[in-house]
This record gives structure tokens, sequence and C-alpha cells, in this order.
């Protein structure tokens, strides 16, 4: 089955509407279903906007009405494998031209709270792995590679919010890693200012139940001439008190 407008030479082409009816309970559905498989692949839906030799191309924008109650959703979800086929499901794929952006954006809101962004890799029910969650910003050639930001959000009256970054426990095996390394470059781990109070910076190795407690190490950089320095500074004091101090304890024992 086609579907058309008409085209035009010299002004705007056709326009196309599939428009479903009202109803006092609730309104009509709009349902397109590409046709199965039985030997291969079942159809496609192409949802493709049109081109322009000249001006950019058109917009594709799927949206949900405002309403004085709450708004729809918008759902997309690719399907499971049965167990008959490789066990993955499909796959979802998010991909702009060259060059272009990609924004994950949730509306302000003067009522309530803001909106959450969710984003978490697949767990495994068997004695497969989990998925994996990567970020990774951009690669260059010549220039400079791109930057990864995690920034939580700030506040003019209220506290601000928090990071938390956190590696995974485990009831049987060991708990996961956390490893933050910079190739050739810094690692700088600064908490927040504030005029009342500053952020703290802390950190703690894991407790054990039935083993040794977790270890920190800080160890200074190896060099051909010259070995890096280790350096605990304690804060400074900008009136007449004193300036903070630096506390070295070994642990007790039970």
């Amino acid at each position: 089955m086609n579907l058309s407008s008409g085209s035009s030479y010299a002004g705007t082409g056709g326009d196309m509407t599939l428009l479903s009816g009202a109803g006092r309970l609730s309104g009509g559905s709009i349902a397109a279903t590409a046709g199965e498989g039985i030997d291969s692949n079942g159809g496609s839906i192409l949802l493709s906007s049109g081109m322009s030799t000249e001006s950019a191309s058109g917009d594709v924008l799927i949206s949900t009405p405002d309403n004085g109650m709450s708004s729809g959703s918008i759902r997309l979800a690719t399907g499971s494998a049965s167990d008959y086929g490789n066990g993955i499901g499909g796959e979802f794929s998010v991909l702009t031209g060259s060059g272009g952006p990609i924004s994950l954006l949730v509306e302000t809101s003067s009522l309530s709270k803001g909106g959450d962004v969710s984003i978490k890799a697949g767990s495994s029910s068997t004695s497969y792995d989990g998925g994996t969650l990567q970020l990774a910003s951009g690669t260059s050639s010549s220039g400079m590679g791109g930057q990864a930001q995690m920034n939580a959000g700030s506040s003019e009256s209220g506290n601000g919010g928090s990071v938390s970054i956190t590696s995974g426990a485990s009831n049987k095996g060991d708990a996961g890693n956390l490893e933050m390394i910079a190739a050739g470059g810094s690692v700088k781990i600064e908490s927040g200012s504030g005029i009342m109070q500053p952020g703290n910076l802390r950190i703690n190795a894991g407790q054990a139940m039935y083993n040794l407690g977790g270890n920190i190490t800080v160890t200074a950089g190896v060099g051909l001439l010259e070995g890096g320095a280790l350096a605990l500074t304690g804060g400074l004091s900008q009136s007449d008190r004193n300036g903070g101090s630096v506390k070295i304890k070994s642990g007790s024992s039970d």
C-alpha cells in the first residue's frame, strides 16, 4: 500500500495527516505494524524526514501533548529474544550525523522536584555478567580530546547536590574496584566551596565481615630523573585562628 501526498516544483509539497477520533472516555489509537516474516526477518517501519538540497533537512518530532493532570509517556523498546535464538534482545541505537550533538534533558519544574534521568545497564539472572555502562568522550587525531563532566546541581538557598560513584558489592566474591586513571594527565578530586560550610572530602576503604579491611594506598609516581613528591597539607586560615591539622593514625583492634 502506498500513501503519498502531492509534490510541488514551485511551492510547498502536500501534507498528510493521520488522525484518530476523539472520545469522551478515551481517544482512538493509531497502530502501525509491519508484517511478520516466517523464514526471514519481519518487515521494517521507517520514519524519515525530507531532505533538502539547499537548506536543512526536515525534523522528525515525536511528542505527547501538555495536559492539566499529567502528560502521556513515550516509550521506545526493542523486543526480547526467544529461547530458540541467541538470547540477545534487539539493539537500540541513537546516532546523530557527523558532529551532531545529542541532548537528553528534563524540563524545569515550578511545581515539584526536578525530573530524574536514569541510565542503567541490563542485569543478568544467570551466571553471565551484567551489562556494561560506558561513558566516553570523543577522541581527536590532532586537537584535544573531548571532555567528560559529571556535575551535581547547585542551589540558591539549600544544599548543593551530591555526586556518588560506587563500585558493586558482592555477597560471595570480591567487591568491585573503583579506578580513576589519567593517561599522562592529572587527576583532581576537589570538594565544592560554600559560604557557610564547604564540602568535605572523605576517602574510606571498604569493610569486610570475615576478612581484612580494605587498604588505602597513596603512591607518588616513578620518574627517570626524579620521583614524584607526596604532600599532605592542612588548610590555611584567613583569620587569626589556627590552620588545619594533619593527623596520621594507625588502626586499633577490638
